[in-house]
Formats: C-alpha cells, sequence, structure tokens
C-alpha cells in the first residue's frame, strides 16, 4: 500500500521587532555593519566631543587616575600598603 505524503506548508518566521525602550544583548563575536556615512558620523562626532576642552580635562583625569593606581599597585606590591580589613 503506498502513502501520499503532502508537503509541509512552510512554516512562517517570527521577525523580531525591535523596541527601543527594552535592553538588548550579543555576543561578543556579534557583527555589526556600518555604511560609509554612518561611519563618518560616528567618527567625526567622536572627534568633535573629544577636541573639546572639557573632554581634554576628562582625559587627562584619566591617565592621572591610571598612574595613581599604578603607584598604589605598587605600595601594595612592595608591602608598603596594606589592605584594610
Amino acid at each position: 500500500m503506498m502513502e501520499i505524503v503532502k508537503d509541509e506548508e512552510p512554516q512562517a518566521t517570527v521577525v523580531p521587532e525591535f523596541d527601543p525602550n527594552k535592553k538588548y544583548r550579543w555576543t561578543p563575536e556579534t557583527k555589526f555593519v556600518l555604511e560609509g556615512a554612518q561611519f563618518a558620523t560616528l567618527l567625526n562626532s567622536m572627534r568633535a566631543v573629544l577636541s573639546t576642552e572639557e573632554a581634554q580635562t576628562i582625559l587627562a583625569a584619566q591617565r592621572a587616575s591610571d598612574e595613581l593606581e599604578r603607584l598604589l599597585k605598587d605600595a601594595v606590591e612592595q608591602g608598603r600598603a596594606i589592605e584594610i580589613e
């Protein structure tokens, strides 16, 4: 006896809908592709922000903070500073 098998109907693919009010996650390997105009917008925006006097002050403060952390690390490793328990 032969059985007639019908092709299954293709299942509809559910496409997620973006909601800017929600938070999203992705893996470190997830790729985000920029077009030239998008890249230029981001690059020029970053350059404009980082060229301000305020940004330069903040970047200098970050470098100073990094140096202080390095000095503290050295002091701990050499026994000149000890952990508070």
